[in-house]
């Protein structure tokens, strides 16, 4: 089976909100503009609307689970992979269901010169600051470093047809512009910068090795 690569400009909110194709399909994703993401649990409560406002910061929502996530124009990388149900790669199980995705980005890491790097199989941890923040948290399949600090963050969603997998690599992690746009105000921004570490190699490079890596 081989991968139809797909490089698209979308809206936030509209690219999340819609069905993607069942076909196997890899999807490079570029979204204009900065956008706070909200996950499937989460209400916009948890922000600073007119912060947002004020920072010309659009507000979208996604119906994969996990926290919040901060796409600050040209700081990502993100990646949206589709297969359906009889693909060689799914799995039931949902806990292992990720590992393989996170064994592609653990190669295209490496392959750029991030040789520490790990694909975690414990279980979720984060805690309240990873239930608010995605990027605070990990979970089974996720890619970390040798601190344990996430590389990659990977959420999913099934349908009865097919599944969706969102992955994503920060270019930059700034922590403290996104508890900017938080509701509270007292999070830790010390606490969040130790849970990130950024990739900072060029998107296309990247991209590359990704696509590459594919099994």
């Amino acid at each position: 089976m081989t991968w139809s690569i797909r490089h698209v400009s979308v809206d936030v909110a509209a690219f999340h909100a819609g069905d993607l194709s069942d076909e196997r399909t890899v999807y490079v994703v570029d979204a204009p503009g900065s956008t706070v993401v909200l996950g499937s649990r989460q209400g916009s409560e948890l922000l600073d609307v007119a912060a947002c406002r004020e920072r010309g910061v659009s507000i979208a929502s996604r119906r994969s689970g996990g926290g919040i996530v901060y796409l600050a124009e040209a700081e990502y990388l993100w990646i949206d992979l589709v297969i359906s149900r009889d693909d060689p790669l799914w799995v039931d199980d949902i806990r292992a269901s990720m590992r393989w995705l996170g064994a592609v980005w653990q190669d295209a890491l490496r392959s750029v010169g991030i040789r520490e790097c790990t694909v975690y199989d414990g279980a979720l941890a984060g805690g309240v600051l990873g239930q608010l923040v995605c990027f605070a948290g990990v979970g089974p399949g996720e890619v970390i470093d040798g601190s344990g600090a996430k590389l990659v963050g990977i959420a999913q969603r099934r349908s009865r047809t097919h599944a969706r997998f969102q992955s994503m690599v920060l270019h930059r992690w700034e922590p403290q512009e996104i508890v900017a746009l938080l509701a509270d105000p007292d999070v830790d921004v010390n606490m969040l910068r130790d849970c990130v570490r950024a990739v900072p190699v060029a998107t296309d490079t990247l991209t590359a090795a990704f696509v590459q890596s594919l099994p």
